[in-house]
């Protein structure tokens, strides 16, 4: 089985660099392949993956889990809009 721990870290970074690159682009051009909205998505279901392990492998009230709602609360200020 693998390391939980390492899992839900993965999906964080994952969420964090997708969130970068969402917050770096432009807003898609209407003749342009839609690259922007695609990271806006793969950083939403990166976010909700995330959440799903926490959710699932840790207690609500172990360390893990509240610095991981910590970690998510910290990055909610840097999302793009849609």
């Amino acid at each position: 089985m693998p390391d939980v721990s390492k899992l839900v870290d993965k999906a964080w970074t994952l969420h964090t660099l997708t969130d970068v690159l969402c917050a770096a682009l432009p807003d898609d051009a209407a003749e342009a392949l839609p690259v922007r909205h695609m990271i806006q998505h793969l950083r939403d279901l990166s976010r909700e993956l995330a959440l799903t392990i926490d959710a699932e492998c840790w207690p609500l009230d172990s360390e893990p889990h509240r610095q991981a709602l910590a970690d998510k609360e910290s990055l909610e200020g840097m999302r793009c809009t849609q």
